[in-house]
């Protein structure tokens, strides 16, 4: 699938929207309860949004998660606020609202379940390597792409000077490596690859590029 990578969230303040860059309050992606809807594979969009065979870099499908689930803590967060001001509507109070710890709290959650969700998305991708489950080359390639994605969430916790997250640049990267990934798997079937030797190749490109990255921030 040549644009398997291509589900995408994009968040501003107030609203999700598909092409815009958000700024300030940042970030989403695995989801709790939302993650088992018939059509999470989609972003819950199949209209929009499309992975008929399953080929996706293991990395962008669970920062995915990530996004779905940033928005499950923002619209809890949101909720408490309204709370508070009916509260204080009812009252004639002022009440200071909570801190605002969506990003953190996502991050914590996503560091849990990704010891989960993690080697499944990347058994996934090995299988439609050729890989047989439960070989050599199937482990090597499931604990490469936990640590890659290790190496992803520590990337999101970075700061900017400003005090924000660093959930953009984990982003823009990873969509990046979406574009490199399907670029070289388009371009191995050209040369007569294989689907499983065009995706392993694309797979490694993309992966080296987002090493890159990685190490381009000290990590």
């Amino acid at each position: 699938m040549e644009n398997s990578c291509r589900k995408k969230y994009k968040q501003s303040p107030k609203k999700w929207v598909s092409a815009a860059r958000r700024t300030g309050f940042r970030r989403n992606s695995a989801l709790i309860p939302a993650n088992a809807g018939l059509f999470h594979y989609a972003g819950n969009n199949p209209v929009r949004y499309i992975d008929p065979d399953g080929r996706f870099l293991a990395s962008y499908h669970a920062h995915n998660k990530f996004n779905a689930s940033f928005e499950w803590y923002k619209n809890k967060y949101n909720e408490k606020l309204n709370l508070i001001w009916k509260l204080d509507q009812m009252n004639g109070t002022i009440t200071n609202p909570p801190p605002n710890t969506t990003v953190e709290d996502t991050i914590n959650w996503d560091e849990v379940q990704s010891k989960t969700f993690m080697p499944n998305e990347a058994g996934k991708s090995a299988i439609q390597m050729g890989y047989e489950k439960n070989t050599k080359e199937y482990t090597n390639y499931v604990n490469k792409e936990k640590e890659l994605y290790s190496k992803i969430q520590q990337l999101r916790k970075q700061k900017y000077q400003d005090g924000t997250h660093k959930t953009d640049l984990v982003d823009n990267m990873l969509e990046a490596a979406c574009g490199i990934y399907n670029s070289n798997y388009r371009e191995g079937l050209s040369e007569g690859l294989s689907k499983e030797e065009a995706t392993k190749k694309a797979d490694k490109v993309a992966d080296d590029y987002l090493y890159k990255v990685l190490e381009e921030n000290g990590l």
